[in-house]
């Protein structure tokens, strides 16, 4: 028997909002932000270089934005005016959105290392060897934090010294960040597999398989699990056998998280459209297009879907209509998630900045 997708976000604390704290603003990657957003953009508030492309999405925590670069840099700006606060330099390439607890940042690199970095000196807390490249931003919760690798292996850490806890074996590489929920962790690899593991042993509970890859982050709900897959198909599973309830066939790969608020479901893909499908009927409510291929998840706060593309524009979408509200232009496409914070929307490019509008 089909269902339909819970209404709203449900948190693993069970209430609250979202904390700004890791990729998709929380353990279960809702992707919703409780915050003031940018109905109208009235400027460019500052931009940084940070002298390579960035891949990966921003955080904002303490007052300060965090991100990583293609050139192996872990940043830190002043959320305010962008005036740089320390840089720490990595072997690799740091494409993938940090976490932050406690006055400290973690991170992958390209280097193999997933490295725990001190906010107020920028200097290295502590560095775990992964022995492949770390693939996928980092999900933290109780005091724990998992990603994955590019030899596929998933690996849950203690936050605080960096010793492991477990590791899992997938089939192949793992770009998919993983979803904490309930006690347990969602992830999918490039084997198309999606999995679900105890949080706390690292023992495999189900598996879904898919008809590609997976790169895209999980959406972690109540009863159910959302993941799209490089095979054009988005599937919302029932949360707990991993069995199928229903899916949507866009035209093109769909390489990252999904939007649930109420009755609408908004995902990104390949084939260039930002999507709204009705979560009850699972029909299409309205598609955006834009001038190249979605790569972005979207981000919703307060009313508004944000999201950038590789036709090097940030579009503010309205929900309701599927219509641009205002858009801007980088100078390189842009493929991390966005944040909305106080007001200002910050994202990355490949063109080497970040930058702030409000």
């Amino acid at each position: 028997m089909k269902k339909a997708l819970i209404l709203g976000v449900a948190l693993l604390s069970g209430c609250g909002a979202p904390k700004v704290d890791m990729y998709r603003g929380d353990a279960a990657h809702s992707g919703i932000y409780n915050t003031i957003g940018v109905p109208e953009r009235e400027a460019l508030r500052w931009s940084v270089n940070a002298g390579s492309a960035i891949k990966g999405g921003p955080l904002v925590a303490e007052k300060s934005v965090y991100f990583g670069s293609e050139g192996g840099y872990i940043i830190a700006v002043n959320a305010k005016d962008g005036r740089e606060l320390w840089r720490y330099k990595t072997e690799g390439t740091v494409q993938t959105t940090p976490a932050y607890s406690a006055e400290r940042l973690y991170v992958g690199s390209g280097d193999g290392g997933f490295y725990a970095i001190d906010t107020k000196s920028g200097q290295r807390a502590w560095r775990f060897d992964a022995g492949s490249a770390v693939t996928s931003a980092p999900a933290m919760i109780d005091g724990a934090i998992y990603f994955g690798t590019s030899d596929g292996r998933l690996i849950a850490l203690n936050a605080g010294d960096g010793r492991e806890l477990w590791r899992f074996t997938s089939d192949e590489a793992i770009y998919s960040a993983p979803a904490v929920f309930d006690g347990q962790v969602y992830f999918g690899d490039n084997a198309g597999y999606l999995y679900a593991v105890d949080a706390k042993q690292g023992v495999e509970l189900w598996r879904f398989k898919t008809g590609s890859s997976i790169t895209a982050a999980p959406l972690a709900q109540m009863d159910q699990i959302v993941i799209g897959s490089h095979d054009g198909s988005l599937y919302v599973l029932d949360r707990r056998s991993g069995q199928p309830l229903w899916k949507y066939r866009a035209q093109g790969a769909i390489a990252a998280a999904a939007v649930v608020d109420g009755d609408s479901l908004y995902f990104s893909s390949q084939d260039g459209y930002l999507y709204a499908v009705n979560t009850s009927s699972h029909q299409l409510k309205w598609r955006f297009k834009s001038r190249d291929w979605f790569k972005a998840p979207p981000t919703l706060a307060d009313g508004l879907l944000y999201i950038g593309g590789y036709d090097q524009q940030f579009y503010v979408i309205d929900p309701k209509s599927g219509e641009a509200r205002w858009q801007f232009r980088a100078n390189g496409p842009i493929s991390g998630a966005a944040v909305v914070d106080k007001g200002v929307v910050y994202f990355g490019s490949g063109d080497g900045r970040l930058y702030a509008v409000e």
